[in-house]
């Protein structure tokens, strides 16, 4: 790192200090115990450095997951709002170009549904609120197709968009609540997750103190000794060669175990003088600065004068107070951690390269980014109790959940201590009671209270291993389910939420069974059949449906019982408890596990009962309609703007030469009679659309097909609408021809 920018933490301005006393003093200390301990230290501390970054990265692993699932249900909400989008532009402007949102977006739309679920296959309630999107999703692009046919017709009934957007409306709100419920179980693992990202990075801290101060004690000890055995020197001149080597032997085994150490690490004095330095310290700066000892550090490395490195040396040299921080080298291009802390002669300063958190870091950050990589979420660990020998084995994601300190030792009575008091420690002890004592395996969801005063909920499952008829050991696993059940107590609030909405007046809806028995219905059904919910939940749909309707509700659900993927819309009748009948357009999908069984139908039935009446009644107006002209000795008949007919009356018929209306509606003059005659007819419906006014008793002359001329007395008025456009025309035509030839002579 110190090649022009750089640092490195002590453990040891003492060496030369020892080296000095042993040159002039003798002393007699055993120094092969100190030297095993130190390697003992070191070893454990690299041991632990490694468990650490373990954890690291496959908690980061997670939090990538967990990022992952968040920005697909963000994509599947988007792609729905892009056809909401498209459909409502479409239809306040009737461009086409508003269409492009929507069919870019409703193709991908159960494709990202089911990447979603693959992301969140091993968590069985996220999985049910993704089937429940995937359905709604499906009626909201069935609505959006239904209101884009309509829009497409020149003819449309604004009144049926508006009906149709309002029910998509409803629907895509209930996909938002629960993309929010997908979202917001995700948020709370990926909180659970970063806490325990903060944890392991603080553990990595206290650890790597421990570590110096273990190092610093003990050579600190050293020192002590070897001026506790000074005093013995003058009557110990014979043995004094002898311990002057122990000492120098001494002295190199500790620095040479120091030197040892991979990561930089040196000593300054009071006036910033390197004292001491480690080979992994030199071989950082390489040979362009020379020799270290006895220079200033700010005269070899200028830079820090002004950096934050040189900040942070003097701050330490002030106030005597340990500093740790971490800095980008930009020679060797590598991040670093540095720690300093005061000695007695100045300060020591501690060097870790920091590369591969970093690359970590990076990798987590970019990840989250691009969201590619997937992982699991269950935490689960094992144990262990030997009743023979009365002790307890935690494996380390075990001793992690109960947040215990490294090198906790269990047994069998402070396990069970964790467990919460109560109904929680009083079930694991007889669980354990009856598994010890007649061999019961045991799976319950109990609460405990960890090492650290956490109260978390958890999953203990175990079994015992019998021999000769006695139990010799009991063992099992330790699941950390704390996130589940707050998530289950997120989805008993939510399922409130959806409750509440299901009781939306609007429209009506119900969770059948395959049965046909209704598992849940919301008030607006029941105020639309009449029967209350306890009926409904009684009660098949088969029996309150119209007669003439069961064979097709029959069909309908064979149909999605072969392809569990479809989903019908369609207008049925329903008999009131009163007798009336009742008009719905019901919409009918499934939901399904994965193996394809049906579990409910989800039915939502919205009244048109005003309209069908409606209807009803324009027919019936229309009937008698048709009945007053047939019975007219005149020829009507009304066309459309492309002057194909829609209505004629029996006269109409037998001047075409038709036996019925069906062999004239939707055709043209040009199909029906002469070419000549009918540009003329024609003509007259252009200059009629054009002008907005009627041609009145028009004397025209026609010919039949059969060659048979007739004259008329013609009149076309067009038909406007409230916003002042010409829909059609309404023609009349009185034959004249008899009248010619029965009319009176004249006498001259």
């Amino acid at each position: 790192m110190f090649c022009k920018k750089g640092f490195a933490l002590p453990l040891a301005g003492y060496f030369k200090y020892l080296t000095t006393i042993s040159m002039k003093k003798p002393i007699q200390i055993k120094v092969v115990p100190v030297i095993l301990i130190m390697l003992f230290v070191v070893s454990i501390f690299a041991s632990i450095n490694y468990y650490n970054n373990t954890v690291t990265k496959a908690n980061n692993n997670l939090l990538v997951h967990t990022q992952k699932v968040l920005y697909k249900s963000q994509k599947v909400l988007s792609v729905l709002e892009d056809v909401e989008t498209g459909t409502r532009g479409f239809v306040i402007t009737g461009d086409t170009l508003f269409l492009q949102p929507y069919y870019l977006s409703k193709d991908s739309i159960q494709a990202n549904i089911a990447a979603l679920k693959i992301l969140t296959k091993d968590n069985p309630v996220q999985q049910l609120r993704i089937d429940t999107v995937s359905i709604l999703a499906g009626i909201k692009v069935k609505i959006s197709s239904s209101v884009v046919q309509l829009r497409q017709d020149k003819n449309y009934e604004q009144a049926s968009i508006i009906q149709l957007l309002e029910h998509g409306k409803k629907v895509m709100d209930k996909i938002r609540i629960l993309i929010s419920e997908i979202q917001g179980e995700e948020n709370v693992l990926l909180a659970i997750r970063e806490q325990i990202a903060e944890k392991t990075a603080s553990h990595s801290k206290k650890v790597f103190f421990i570590f110096l101060g273990s190092i610093l004690v003990l050579i600190v000890a050293a020192v002590a000794a070897s001026r506790y055995f000074d005093k013995f020197s003058k009557t110990a001149d014979s043995t004094a060669p002898q311990l002057n080597t122990k000492l120098t032997l001494f002295s190199q085994r500790i620095e040479d175990v120091v030197k040892g150490i991979s990561d930089p690490f040196f000593s300054l004095d009071k006036n910033f003088i390197f004292i001491y330095h480690n080979h992994a310290m030199q071989s950082s700066i390489g040979t362009g600065k020379g020799h270290l000892m006895g220079e200033n550090i700010f005269d070899l490395f200028p830079q820090y004068k002004e950096n934050i490195v040189g900040e942070k040396m003097r701050e330490t040299m002030e106030l005597k107070k340990v500093t740790a921080f971490e800095v980008y080298d930009d020679f060797l291009a590598q991040w670093q951690d540095i720690t300093i802390y005061p000695t007695s002669e100045g300060i020591a300063v501690y060097i870790k390269d920091a590369s591969q958190r970093k690359s970590w870091e990076k990798e987590l950050n970019t990840t989250k980014q691009l969201l590619e990589e997937t992982n699991q979420v269950a935490i689960v660990g094992g144990w262990e109790v030997d009743m023979q020998a009365g002790t307890v084995t935690w494996t380390s994601v075990t001793a992690l959940i109960h947040e215990t300190d490294a090198g906790y030792k269990p047994d069998l009575k402070t396990s069970i201590g964790f467990y919460k008091e109560g109904q929680s420690r009083n079930t694991i002890i007889q669980l354990v009671n009856d598994g010890a004592e007649h061999g019961k395996a045991w799976d319950a969801d109990l609460q405990i209270i960890t090492a650290k005063g956490n109260e978390k909920w958890i999953r203990t499952k175990g079994k015992a291993i019998i021999e000769n008829g006695e139990c010799v050991r009991l063992l099992g696993t330790f699941q950390d389910i704390d996130a589940q059940k707050k998530m289950a107590d997120l989805l008993q609030q939510r399922e409130q939420q959806f409750e509440n909405a299901f009781g939306t007046p609007l429209v009506g809806m119900a969770l059948v069974n395959t049965d046909r028995i209704s598992k849940e219905v919301n008030q607006s059904l029941c105020n639309m059949i009449g029967y209350s919910r306890e009926e409904f939940l009684s009660t098949s749909l088969e029996k309150i449906t119209h007669p003439d309707d069961v064979a097709n509700d029959k069909e309908r659900i064979a149909e999605m019982s072969a392809d569990p993927a479809k989903s019908f819309q369609y207008e049925k009748r329903y008999i009131h408890k009163d007798g009336h009948i009742v008009w719905v357009i019901l919409s009918v999908s499934t939901v399904t596990r994965g193996d394809d069984n049906i579990l409910y139908y989800v039915a939502q039935m919205l009244d048109i009962t005003e309209k069908k009446l409606a209807e009803q009644k324009l027919k019936d107006e229309r009937k008698l309609l048709q009945d007053i002209i047939d019975n007219l000795p005149l020829n009507v008949y009304m066309k459309d703007l492309q002057s194909r007919k829609t209505l004629v009356n029996k006269s109409e018929i037998k001047y075409a030469g038709a036996v019925n209306e069906a062999e004239i509606l939707g055709k043209t003059d040009f199909e029906l009679y002469p070419q000549e005659t009918a540009a003329i007819s024609v003509a007259e419906d252009i200059e009629v659309f054009t002008t907005k006014k009627s041609i009145l008793n028009k004397a025209t002359k026609s010919v039949k097909n059969d060659g048979t001329e007739t004259a008329f007395l013609t009149s076309k008025i067009p038909f406007i609408n409230k916003q002042g456009e010409v829909t059609g025309l309404l023609g009349i035509s009185y034959e004249t021809t008899f009248m010619e030839k029965n009319k009176p002579a004249v006498k001259e």
